[in-house]
């Protein structure tokens, strides 16, 4: 008896598990349940594009730090950050950063990111990771 009823918590467990970490949330975004994929068959899309689309809108959006403007500093942010499952920025990260205030702007740019299409392997959804540098040029 005490054999079965083992067997069926097992079952009950790895059934509420694999419903669970199935589950896309267009709403909120999920973390990747698994470490985020570089490589992939077809990459996740932004607006139709590739990362380099994505690179393009980020610097279109980004707002030059007043403080780093009034001091005549430039800079360039190295930054890490995943597309889950759902099609959400997730995990952004500095990698190398210039100026407290740069890094924050880039932090706030990338994550206010449209929906992307995700990157898809062996014919399911996936979480790819990418890193991309932001530059912060003076105007002239």
């Amino acid at each position: 008896m005490t054999m079965k009823i083992i067997v069926l918590i097992v079952v009950q467990i790895t059934f509420i598990t694999f419903f669970n970490c199935g589950k896309l949330n267009a709403q909120q975004p999920e973390d990747c349940p698994e470490p985020a994929f570089v490589f992939v068959e077809n990459g996740a899309t932004f607006q139709g594009g590739n990362i380099d689309d994505f690179r393009n809108w980020v610097q279109e959006n980004l707002v030059y730090p007043p403080e780093d403007l009034e001091n005549n500093i430039s800079g360039m942010v190295t930054v890490q950050f995943a597309i889950n499952r759902a099609g959400h920025v997730i995990n952004v990260e500095i990698l190398r950063g210039a100026t407290s205030t740069m890094d924050e702007e880039t932090v706030r740019v990338i994550l206010s990111s449209p929906e992307w299409e995700p990157a898809r392997l062996g014919g399911r959804y996936v979480c790819q990771q990418f890193t991309i540098p932001v530059v912060f040029n003076l105007p002239e």
